[in-house]
């Protein structure tokens, strides 16, 4: 509320500060303290607190010396914390950046190429990419009496699209439900039964 140093010379003439401040035995020796806000402009980001076990071990010029301290303190805090937020920032973007570039080159290869194991491989690799995983998944939705057409990237034997029936497969049933994309979670791969979130 003071915006100002506070000096105790005896934190025994204070009835409840044991009660609030105590966390251990040493502490139970203090005597002199000190609290210096740590300000930047009118805003008080951060506290700093000195003590002693000596009664009035602090006098006002200390509390000045201190609160002059605790300014740049809080400045040099403020400013690495903007360094950090910017920081945070620039990666957000270039996160942002790398997606919309992955996302126009799927769009680029649904449009350039009617293979479909190409179009398989390539989207399973910019997926990948995408979502920076370690392995990439995708199946089409049979046609008909057909079964699932799939390609795993990176591939785990040959770069050809392969065709495989997932009837068995407690996650597909939990992902499509008639005909109805459903975002599930399996904690334990692809047989796990699905929690829909």
């Amino acid at each position: 509320r003071r915006r100002r140093p506070v000096i105790l010379g005896n934190v025994k003439n204070y009835s409840n500060w044991s009660a609030k401040t105590t966390v251990s035995w040493e502490q139970t020796r203090v005597r002199a303290w000190m609290g210096i806000p740590m300000m930047v402009q009118d805003r008080i980001i951060g506290l700093i607190t000195l003590d002693k076990f000596v009664p009035d071990a602090y006098s006002e010029q200390d509390a000045e010396t201190a609160f002059a301290f605790a300014r740049q303190a809080a400045v040099a805090v403020e400013n690495a914390q903007l360094h950090e937020h910017q920081k945070a920032n620039l990666l957000a973007l270039r996160q942002r950046a790398r997606r919309l570039a992955s996302l126009h080159r799927i769009a680029t290869v649904t449009t350039s190429t009617l293979e479909r194991k190409h179009f398989l491989r390539d989207t399973a690799e910019l997926l990948e990419e995408l979502f920076d995983v370690r392995q990439c998944f995708l199946a089409l939705h049979p046609q008909g009496d057909h079964d699932h057409v799939a390609v795993v990237h990176p591939p785990s034997r040959n770069d050809i699209a392969v065709m495989f029936s997932l009837e068995n497969s407690h996650m597909y049933h939990g992902l499509v439900v008639g005909n109805r994309v459903q975002v599930v979670q399996a904690a334990n791969g692809p047989d796990a039964d699905p929690v829909q979130r």
